[in-house]
């Protein structure tokens, strides 16, 4: 499923959560267990990087708002152009830039990205990223996400300051008051759904117009705590607030293909192969060794010298073995290494990335139509 697919991603080319560790000497468990190689990783982050200094580069001004017609008087024209200005200071001063890198990297891995915004009390713009595969996803007849569902763990502190003590279940009420509040620390699931509200679902007033209360919003808001099988919240908004990205639309589902996904296979290979070049390394570096009984154990250190007897017919100076050459798998390496970087577009996205030149817009769109 998808779940499965992205998570086979994420382990090569953002092991974040991963316990990584480096063995030389590797077993297939361990190869298959363990990243011997950062090619994808550097790739996948050189993509993100260059989407977002080519999308929206945070040095410029990436977007305008302008009069439709009907408002392109003086006095229109004027207030759209004030409103896009708003915009981008209210962006500017938020934690977006930052959480678009982190969705364009996802992007780039999991083949999908999204991002939750709302407004904070103080009126300020606030946006949260969503780790691919912890969500569900689903599409409307134009292809376009219109549900959002997502399972978390609340303590019941922290459902308290979300929810407020008066929406909280009531065994999670009463676990709060235990013990002087100790067993708040507790976790219970909660399961987060925002989808299209039906109409008919919505309040409505006198006048048949629908109500501005939460729970009549075209979006549900709604938040559920699934091991007391309570709905803790219902609220809702005017639009859709997570914005879903896809880097190539799927045909049979609602999740997307990404480069890592295309260049999985020679990810893997990739990093087979560096973790024998490791193993080979050792084996230069340590041979194994076979001696007499009674023989002294070789001083295996560099530069070390181990005598013998001269008296024997062979004697000569030597190396005590000849080091294992390996330029053939390293050229291997370097080949398919260069493959993954092909199939993340690092030769073009470098360039967007590059914080030492900074390109006008026209320059930009030229080169991203090489």
């Amino acid at each position: 499923n998808a779940r499965n697919r992205i998570q086979g991603v994420m382990r090569y080319v953002e092991p974040d959560d991963a316990d990584i560790e480096r063995s030389c000497s590797s077993t297939q468990e361990d190869i298959d267990g363990n990243l011997f190689d950062s090619t994808a990783i550097e790739a996948n982050d050189i993509l993100a990087a260059g989407s977002l200094a080519y999308l929206t580069p945070i040095n410029e001004n990436w977007f305008g708002m302008s009069a439709p017609e009907g408002f392109q008087d003086d006095d229109g024209i004027k207030w759209y152009k004030t409103c896009g200005e708003i915009i981008r200071q209210k962006l500017s001063v938020s934690n977006f830039y930052l959480v678009t890198h982190e969705v364009l990297r996802h992007r780039g891995s999991a083949g999908i990205g999204a991002v939750f915004c709302k407004m904070r009390d103080n009126g300020e713009l606030w946006f949260k990223n969503f780790r691919p595969g912890t969500y569900c996803v689903s599409e409307n007849n134009y292809g376009e996400v219109d549900t959002f569902a997502k399972r978390m763990q609340l303590t019941h502190h922290q459902a308290r300051q979300q929810f407020g003590e008066d929406n909280l279940a009531p065994q999670v009420k009463e676990l709060l008051k235990q013990e002087n509040g100790k067993r708040g620390d507790e976790k219970h699931w909660y399961v987060h759904l925002i989808f299209q509200r039906p109409d008919a679902w919505r309040g409505r007033d006198k006048d048949g117009d629908f109500l501005a209360e939460g729970s009549s919003k075209a979006y549900a808001d709604i938040y559920i705590d699934d091991d007391a099988k309570h709905m803790c919240w219902n609220g809702g908004f005017e639009e859709m607030p997570v914005f879903v990205t896809r880097w190539e639309p799927a045909s049979n589902d609602a999740y997307g293909r990404s480069p890592a996904m295309k260049a999985l296979p020679t990810i893997k290979s990739l990093n087979f192969d560096c973790a024998m070049l490791d193993a080979v390394a050792e084996l230069s570096v340590y041979p194994p060794m076979s001696v007499p009984t009674n023989a002294p154990v070789p001083n295996m250190t560099a530069r070390a010298v181990n005598r013998y007897d001269e008296n024997r017919p062979d004697a000569k100076t030597e190396p005590l073995y000849e080091p294992t050459q390996y330029n053939l798998g390293l050229e291997l390496v370097n080949l398919k290494r260069e493959q993954v970087r092909s199939m993340f577009y690092t030769d073009k996205f470098s360039a967007f990335s590059d914080s030492t030149k900074r390109m006008q817009t026209f320059e930009a769109m030229q080169l991203a139509d090489e």
